[in-house]
């Protein structure tokens, strides 16, 4: 029993949802939040949508990475070999003009430079408590919730 645990435990461990998404702040400026399940030594992606001014703060700059940005990316990374440690939070903020639809061509980093496997978190899931792909992140419903079938729960 004990083995099946473990083998469970490290299969939805190695799923863990790696996302990046946004909030608004509603002072033109937005958090880019992020979910990790690994230590990020370097970022680069696209704001699409609107015009970038300029990118900073966040867990990035609490790390000491060096945070540079044009109208349309932000590269993120350390000198000094620091990570941002694995957990949720705001990477950074992004002071742009209008709104940003979505980060796109996302690139994030171990420490070796080998890619991470990180998606953009619209937001949208399921949104009820209920069903079994219950995502408590979500804002928006999108459809998606699923439901065990009669006399059946969510593990079958």
């Amino acid at each position: 029993m004990k083995i099946l645990f473990t083998i469970l435990f490290f299969v939805g461990y190695s799923f863990s949802s790696n996302t990046l998404g946004l909030n608004n702040n509603g002072d033109g400026t937005w958090n880019v939040i992020f979910s990790s399940q690994y230590n990020i030594a370097g970022f680069q992606f696209n704001v699409f949508g609107t015009d970038l001014n300029s990118a900073y703060g966040g867990a990035a700059e609490e790390n000491e990475f060096l945070i540079s940005s044009n109208s349309t990316t932000v590269i993120g990374f350390s000198f000094s070999g620091a990570t941002i440690p694995p957990g949720d939070g705001i990477l950074l903020l992004l002071d742009v003009d209008g709104e940003p639809i979505s980060l796109n061509e996302i690139i994030i980093s171990d420490l070796q430079g080998n890619p991470l496997d990180f998606d953009f978190d619209d937001g949208t899931g399921c949104t009820d408590q209920f069903a079994c792909n219950f995502d408590s992140n979500a804002t928006e419903d999108n459809g998606s919730c699923e439901y065990p079938n009669v006399n059946y729960d969510c593990n079958g």
